[in-house]
């Protein structure tokens, strides 16, 4: 039996209505996940890289928790600042205007390495005026080197917190908050006693450096709760 002209037209209506409705369930998330998403590039030694039995680090926990964060990270263990400033001449992301907040957590193996708090401070000052001419629209926000133990120094070069230089872990943090200040540029805090300290880091730490799920984890909230990762 032929179909009439009309019914042939209301079966393309149809059709047409239900490429649009199911066309609007896929496209419509896709432009609220665009509008919404956080950009989120986080740079870093071993600490942002991730060194607990999961791999996964304080960056990656914050990420998976919040489904409007996209995690970009350009990190490694055993880099300081100067690594960060050789790395950069390779480029950062393919598009560096996409990216909405920088975090930037060094001076760790500065510290344990034992680099001259000159060098290290001519240092953070190229690194973020690098950064501010790379991401000139984006939230820019300084981390100081976590608390430190090593477990009572068992790596000699590494424990406690005076290096072999007789410079402390706070003299390290106290660049970074100066030329933050300089610069226009955000700085939270880690090194302080009342986040990490003696009291509580081999519960935090794998090796009273390192953090473990739950330190990574209560950095995740301490960054979230100071940035708040939203447009």
């Amino acid at each position: 039996m032929k179909q009439s002209y009309q019914e042939k037209t209301v079966i393309a209506v149809i059709i047409i209505i239900s490429v649009f409705i199911i066309g609007g369930f896929i496209i419509c998330p896709i432009i609220m996940y665009n509008k919404n998403t956080v950009r989120w590039l986080a740079i870093g030694d071993s600490i942002t890289f991730g060194e607990d039995e999961s791999h996964l680090s304080y960056a990656d926990y914050l990420s998976e928790a919040h489904s409007n964060i996209s995690l970009h990270k350009i990190s490694w263990g055993g880099l300081g600042i100067s690594d960060l400033i050789r790395i950069s001449g390779e480029g950062f992301t393919d598009d560096n205007d996409s990216i909405d907040i920088v975090t930037v957590l060094i001076g760790a193996n500065d510290f344990g390495f034992d680099t001259p708090i000159q060098e290290f401070e001519r240092d953070i000052d190229k690194y973020m005026n690098i950064l501010k001419d790379n991401f000139p629209n984006a939230r820019i926000v300084f981390l100081t080197p976590l608390y430190r133990d090593y477990f009572g120094g068992t790596i000699p070069t590494m424990g406690g917190t005076i290096n072999n230089l007789g410079i402390s872990l706070y003299q390290y943090s106290d660049v970074i908050t100066k030329q933050a200040a300089e610069h226009n540029i955000e700085v939270i805090n880690l090194t302080n006693d009342d986040f990490l300290s003696d009291d509580n880091i081999r519960i935090y730490t794998l090796d009273g450096l390192h953090p473990n799920i739950a330190g990574n984890h209560m950095i995740a909230d301490k960054l979230y709760d100071k940035i708040g990762f939203s447009k």
